[in-house]
């Protein structure tokens, strides 16, 4: 059966871990091919193969079977296989998402960093975006004015100090960027591995557990 547990990292980083693990008593693999053809005189086409993996878990603990059905995982899967399905939910609500999937059969651990909750995506903070943004304003503005005051008698002049600036912003807004998102992305990275270690001591310890501690 499903088993839930909370995570957090420095109290900022929060979600829920729910866990799956049993048995594969049944799978069954398929690829899915869709053609596009578009064009009028000249037809062109283009394809897109979509992998589907369909397969039963059962808990060995409680007898309970889990049905599953991924789409573009590519799971090596065959009856016998020790499995564990992961899916996390951010601390404030929302669905929960399919993170996880380990086959301790093969010794796999796949992820999918994408579907963590949005606290755990490396993004650029929407005050900085707003601050180079202006920035960027700010030389735009410097630059017409350039062109206004010296474009009609000295153009050259007018381009060379529009072409200086635009340097000289783009250095700083990747200067900026650089510094005020090192720390935050670095922490972001460091709770990613945080939840990676907690899931696998959570699945490791998820199979064999007795009925009453289930959730």
């Amino acid at each position: 059966m499903r088993r839930t547990r909370d995570f957090h990292y420095k109290n900022r980083y929060r979600c829920t871990i729910t866990i799956f693990r049993g048995t594969v008593i049944s799978t069954q693999k398929n690829r899915t091919v869709h053609t596009r053809i578009s064009g009028e005189t000249t037809l062109t086409s283009s394809s897109n193969t979509k992998i589907h993996n369909e397969f039963f878990l059962r808990d060995k603990a409680s007898g309970k079977e889990e049905a599953v059905e991924l789409e573009n995982w590519n799971l090596s899967l065959r009856e016998g296989h020790d499995v564990a399905l992961v899916w996390v939910a951010a601390a404030r609500g929302g669905e929960a998402q399919l993170v996880a999937v380990y086959n301790y059969s093969l010794g796999e651990e796949i992820w999918a960093e994408s579907a963590l909750p949005d606290s755990f995506q490396i993004h650029k903070p929407a005050a900085l975006i707003t601050l180079c943004a202006l920035l960027w304003l700010g030389w735009l503005i410097l630059a017409i004015a350039f062109a206004l005051k010296l474009g009609f008698w000295k153009p050259q002049a007018a381009g060379l100090l529009i072409a200086m600036t635009f340097i000289l912003v783009a250095l700083f807004n990747h200067a900026l960027l650089a510094i005020l998102s090192r720390d935050r992305d670095r922490e972001i990275c460091e709770a990613r591995e945080a939840l990676h270690r907690a899931v696998r001591k959570f699945a490791d310890t998820a199979r064999g557990i007795r009925k009453t501690d289930g959730i």
